[in-house]
């Protein structure tokens, strides 16, 4: 039977190791001696600026303060920030307005808050550190499952996660926000669905949701709808399948809509969603509304802005500017689009001045999802023919292209690219590169390196190094981002610490691997070193990878070389992984953490993803998200990894054709 399905992970990977290794045998904090405190940046004057950012709007901001509450979505893994320094250092160097820019950026502090409790009123101390087992390796539990409806979603798609406080969990407030991948086709049939109550029972006594708050088994639905509805109220089979993003209040979602072949050209969808268990159509005049009266609609209510030159997205999620009220998005036509007003005030709108703009002036090149740089107030996409792209956000001036990088007509870059703003550098990574001096061999998996300010009309290479053997052939075996560990995080500018993915991603040799590129303290990329991370002889099919560091009530401090007082984790999944017993026969797939503290990966945890009779064809989950770091007390067990498992017989992005995965939906929690 193909489903959906929710569980939750528990024990031993937050619970029961990190805070034995966090916290010292009294229930106290190890003291911050040394490092570099991830979140410490500017020392007195970082404490002003978040200050600043979650009390008032920063400048320029015309979205709601950072006050309580906090959005977890894609765009928080894809837009990051590495330590800034200080603005004495920054003035030294000019870059007194780059900095600035990167303190009052929304997800900057998002970032501090989530990292360091002393930015944020956030978790009761509790009952000081679990004292269960310490073993590594230790199957990862799973709470419970829950078994809805069968759909195709990308499997680089992430849920996006709401906590409505920082100072508690809430099972009735808080919830996750899944796309379906299912088409709109009757009534009953949701396309985008969000459940709440989603902390199990597996804290302490009495603390869990649906032994009482909700006086039902977790997770409930907290709301489902339809919304494959033209505004001509015509329904049009369109669906879900890239990642939502979420308002700063989380009263509102964006979303694609994408075609289903033949129908309705893809559209952004505004949606104010109002708790409900049964799904709602969104296809009468008051729920469905145009974009001038969106603004006023009553919850349930959505508006559909179809793309400029009605394109098809197969790819490219929506990357919201929280500081603008702007939202960005490319089309499988090489466009990138522009929207305005989008959450806050006045009528949603495409920008129709500059934008949208041409990038590939190749036919059919599908773009990846956008990311708007704050520190050069530029947009950076990359396509499947592999160029880099970056666009001046206010004009919609195509600044600078890359090189043609790949190899193979469809063998470039399928997810968003990676920017670090503080460090001023841009990550892409690349299926099947064409041979680069000094740096990959053709056909290689390869990651890139280049400053956001690069230049050029098509002669920029960057830097790169190899991860591995790619798909030769051109077939479809796509490469997903990597992330970095908290070394690199806690250093000033990256400039020290380690990027993690999972490469030698080809379609019929080898071992997948877990590839750390050293980052060199000049910010280069240094030597790939690969650690077997699958059953050789087939491609891995890895997750993008997420890095969530656990220090409990405290910052992650970190040398230029470890980090000293907290344990940082890498998670991702791969088909027929090799860690712990993780089973390697056909069907099954293994989400596994790697304790990263060291600066080098340590197989930790792992849980095999086989549910029921559903498997795996390929890819085994989307991206994940880590929501908490609430160890101990009586907030334990609000500590999660959500995700979307992959499973099902239908055809998915295992060698091409298909534009989605089956997909078997999760909900883990990490405690």
């Amino acid at each position: 039977m193909n489903h959906f399905a929710f569980g939750i992970l528990s024990k031993p990977i937050f619970r029961q190791k990190l805070m034995s290794h966090c916290s010292g045998g009294d229930g106290m904090a190890v003291p911050q001696t040394k490092g570099f405190t991830r979140g410490m940046v500017a020392g007195a004057f970082v404490a002003a600026a978040l200050l600043a950012a979650a009390t008032v709007p920063a400048l320029g901001q015309v979205g709601p303060p950072v006050t309580t509450g906090r959005p977890t979505d894609w765009t928080h893994h894809r837009l990051v920030f590495s330590n800034p320094g200080t603005l004495a250092d920054a003035d030294k160097k000019g870059k007194t307005a780059h900095v600035q820019a990167v303190l009052h950026d929304t997800r900057f502090v998002l970032q501090q808050m989530k990292v360091d409790p002393k930015l944020r009123p956030n978790v009761t101390p509790g009952g000081g550190p679990d004292k269960g087992s310490k073993t590594k390796g230790t199957p990862i539990h799973k709470d419970w499952s829950k078994v809805l409806s069968v759909g195709l979603v990308n499997p680089n798609a992430f849920p996006a996660k709401y906590s409505f406080s920082t100072t508690t969990f809430s099972c009735t407030s808080d919830f996750v926000v899944y796309p379906t991948g299912i088409a709109g086709a009757t009534t009953t049939q949701a396309t985008i669905v969000a459940f709440d109550e989603l902390y199990g029972t597996s804290g302490p006594s009495g603390t869990g949701c649906g032994a009482g708050a909700g006086g039902g088994a977790v997770p409930l639905v907290d709301w489902a709808y339809n919304t494959a509805y033209s505004s001509a109220l015509v329904a049009d089979n369109s669906l879900v399948k890239t990642s939502p993003v979420l308002s700063l209040d989380g009263t509102q979602v964006a979303f694609i809509q994408a075609t289903t072949g033949g129908g309705a050209a893809a559209s952004l969808i505004l949606l104010k969603p109002s708790t409900g268990t049964s799904v709602v159509a969104l296809n009468t005049a008051s729920t469905n509304v145009a974009a001038a009266s969106y603004r006023t609609c009553n919850a349930p209510c959505m508006t559909r802005l179809i793309l400029s030159g009605a394109p098809i997205d197969s790819f490219s999620a929506p990357f919201y500017d929280y500081a603008n009220d702007m939202l960005y998005v490319g089309d499988d036509n090489g466009t990138l689009h522009k929207f305005t007003n989008v959450f806050v005030s006045g009528t949603p709108t495409e920008v129709s001045t500059g934008f949208p703009v041409q990038v590939s002036a190749l036919a059919n090149n599908n773009l990846t999802s956008p990311v708007y740089d704050p520190g050069t107030g530029r947009v950076f996409v990359g396509d499947n023919s592999g160029v880099l792209y970056s666009v001046t956000a206010s004009t919609g001036v195509l600044f600078a292209k890359s090189a043609v990088l790949s190899q193979t007509a469809t063998g470039g870059f399928y997810d968003s690219p990676l920017v670090d703003s503080s460090a001023q550098t841009v990550y892409a990574f690349l299926s099947t590169s064409k041979a680069q001096a000094g740096g990959c061999a053709k056909n290689d998996n390869c990651v890139y390196q280049f400053p956001t300010t690069f230049t050029g009309s098509g002669t920029s290479v960057g830097t790169s190094e190899p991860i591995g053997v790619g798909n030769g052939g051109g077939g479809l075996v796509y490469l997903w981002d990597g992330e970095f560990d908290n070394i690199y995080y806690s250093s000033t500018n990256g400039t020290a610490g380690n990027l993690y993915v999972v490469g030698n991603n080809n379609a019929g040799g080898g071992t997948g691997n877990l590839y750390r590129v050293p980052i060199t303290n000049t910010g280069a990329m240094g030597t790939p070193v690969a650690t077997a991370v699958n059953k050789g002889g087939q491609s891995p099919f890895p997750s993008p990878v997420t890095e969530f560091c656990n220090n409990g009530t405290s910052a992650c401090v970190a040398s230029g070389t470890a980090t000293t007082s907290g344990t940082d984790f890498i998670f991702f999944s791969v088909y027929n992984g090799t860690g712990g017993t993780c089973v390697q026969t056909a069907g099954h797939g293994c989400v596994v953490a790697y304790d990263v503290t060291s600066g080098t990966p340590v197989f930790s945890s792992f849980l095999d993803e086989l549910y029921g009779n559903t498997t795996f064809k390929c890819f085994v989950t989307g991206g994940l998200v880590v929501d908490n770091a609430i160890p101990t007390g009586t907030e334990a067990g609000a500590s999660e990894i959500y995700f979307m498992g992959l499973g099902g017989t239908t055809a998915n992005l295992c060698g091409g054709g298909a534009t989605g995965a089956a997909s078997l939906f999760g909900i883990q929690s990490a405690q």
